[in-house]
């Protein structure tokens, strides 16, 4: 799963981030100004400098993981005692999988979950300026202690993914519904045992003007 989370998962964002760049033109405008307005201040190759800015772009990145979770439940767990959770005992010996992708489109944990709002992510301080909360119930590396150590690697490329391809081309729908229209979106595709693949999409690629 280590392996998984570090290198094979940032290749399965990139096509669910394809896809909700295809859906939502509005969020896609929204980076690109906010990785302009950042660039004006700072140097956008000092990644120090960033990782901490850019909160919107951060906001997409965490709401995509956590509406695809990528994977459906994490690596097995196992009780070495009994455990009592609630009003439900856990006997010793029980392999125990977290599931990710349950938690994380709960209606009891997140407000209307099968819809695309980065906001959730993204509160502010009294004086308006915006920063990055993450709640515990965001688990797409896994929860606890255990959590990958390829997390790190994963979110630092998918920002610099995101810097990228935001910057270079315009991603658009080809000839689907208007997403904004939708109450909720599509369920993932599963594949294989674990993994979550976007619905079936069309869209086209166009290289950005660069200003001289």
């Amino acid at each position: 799963m280590h392996d998984f989370a570090g290198s094979d998962a940032t290749f399965l964002w990139l096509r669910w981030f394809l896809y909700y760049l295809s859906q939502y033109p509005e969020a896609q405008e929204r980076m690109a100004r906010e990785i302009q307005e950042t660039e004006e201040e700072i140097d956008l190759n000092d990644f120090s400098k960033i990782s901490n800015r850019l909160v919107y772009c951060r906001a997409v990145i965490h709401e995509i993981l956590r509406m695809s979770s990528l994977a459906g439940f994490g690596g097995p767990h196992y009780s070495d005692r009994d455990v009592k959770v609630k009003d439900w005992t856990i006997p010793a010996g029980t392999d125990i999988y977290p599931g990710m992708y349950l938690t994380m489109n709960d209606p009891d944990i997140w407000d209307n979950p099968r819809k695309f709002d980065p906001e959730r992510f993204i509160v502010r301080n009294h004086g308006g300026d915006p920063s990055l909360n993450v709640p515990p119930a965001w688990m797409p590396f896994e929860p606890g202690p255990r959590i990958c150590p390829g997390m790190k690697v994963a979110m630092d490329f998918m920002l610099l993914s995101v810097i990228k391809i935001v910057t270079e081309v315009k991603i658009e729908a080809i000839d689907d519904e208007d997403a904004n229209k939708r109450k909720t979106e599509p369920l993932p595709q599963f594949i294989g045992m674990v993994l979550f693949l976007p619905p079936k999409h069309n869209f086209k690629i166009t290289p950005l003007k660069k200003s001289q």
